[in-house]
């Protein structure tokens, strides 16, 4: 039976993006209302009325997260803006390697490749990994951005007028838990990629929300370099400079229709470089907690862009559950003209 619980502490998202005219920072919490305490900082209300239980506190982060970079980015309406990536220097007891985290990967789980060819030529990758997290580490993984807020502010991006209709999140972590999902899911991702070694995970993460009507139109997803938080943790750099940048998106799904009654939100993967509605020309994987879809990213036509680069996209969400999932790249060596730091341009340069 789908958890009443769950609905009820996300019940009150269901009023996305009405602030999304505003081109400063607003953070979307249950419990917040517009009005004269609007400001740039996270507040420090949860989610809904929460029972203070082992389970409940075991899901919350140690310390209030902290603003580490302050970026440009873009809105869901197109505009452009300045936002914040947070980070968290310690994150939940369930997620914690030293309380039980493992890095070991879990008996389910399991590589299922995605079948994207259109011709002998065709270099498209995709494929999933099932149960990498337990339904009650994914619980301690959105529970994150609960606790921070959502705002329709996206940092380091920019996408067209609705083609992104969630909100978001984002967070860098001290390192321990992303290398833990690393090693579960190390010996299952593709060892190398056009010549260039595996080498791990960025340790940001894009959480995203997507309430009933909501959805992701198709796109390509960037590539950039990989992230850390700096050594006194207040602040970031890039994972090891010009050494890496990412290959592959990974998007988790953080609830589904068995353990939260959502409905719908589905990801399409699509066979060709355009997006087709004819059923035969994508594949659609529909949310699992705790799997996650893998695929090719970098826009083609640009200097990192290629071919193989596969166009997706985030079906309608349903009904009155909230879509859950959250992103994270996987990091492959680089030569420093890879970079776009250095070159002193950004994916917005791309995405118009």
């Amino acid at each position: 039976t789908p958890s009443s619980t769950f609905r009820d502490n996300f019940h009150e998202h269901a009023r996305p993006q009405q602030q999304q005219q505003q081109q400063r920072l607003h953070i979307f919490c249950p419990n917040h209302r517009a009005g004269a305490d609007d400001d740039d900082r996270p507040h420090d209300e949860t989610a809904g009325e929460q029972v203070q239980d082992d389970d409940v506190l075991a899901g919350q982060v140690g310390d209030h997260p902290q603003i580490v970079h302050t970026t440009h980015g873009g809105y869901t309406n197109g505009n452009r803006g300045i936002g914040h990536i947070f980070g968290i220097d310690e994150m939940p007891k369930v997620l914690q390697p030293k309380h039980g985290f493992s890095s070991v990967k879990n008996p389910n789980q399991v590589r299922e490749d995605i079948d994207l060819e259109t011709s002998k030529h065709s270099k498209k990758l995709a494929f999933k990994i099932r149960h990498v997290l337990t339904p009650e580490e994914a619980d301690a993984v959105w529970r994150i951005s609960d606790q921070v807020g959502y705002t329709d502010f996206l940092a380091d991006y920019n996408t067209p007028p609705g083609m992104r209709q969630n909100v978001v999140m984002c967070f860098i972590d001290d390192g321990a838990f992303t290398d833990a999902v690393f090693q579960r899911i190390k010996d299952d991702l593709p060892q190398e990629i056009d010549g260039r070694k595996l080498v791990g995970l960025s340790r940001r993460w894009n959480a995203g929300k997507y309430v009933k009507g909501r959805q992701f139109t198709p796109h390509i997803d960037g590539d950039m370099t990989g992230h850390r938080l700096t050594e006194d943790k207040k602040g970031i750099r890039s994972y090891a400079g010009d050494k890496v940048h990412t290959k592959l998106s990974a998007l988790f799904y953080l609830n589904d229709y068995k353990h939260d009654g959502l409905v719908g939100g589905g990801t399409k993967i699509f066979k060709g470089d355009h997006p087709d509605g004819s059923s035969q020309h994508y594949y659609e994987q529909q949310p699992e907690k705790g799997t996650a879809i893998f695929f090719r990213h970098g826009i083609p036509g640009s200097r990192l862009g290629n071919e193989g680069s596969v166009m997706h996209a985030g079906s309608i969400n349903l009904g009155y559950t909230p879509k859950l999932m959250i992103r994270v790249d996987v990091l492959y060596e680089a030569e420093p003209e890879d970079n776009f730091e250095r070159r002193r341009c950004s994916w917005m340069d791309f995405d118009d």
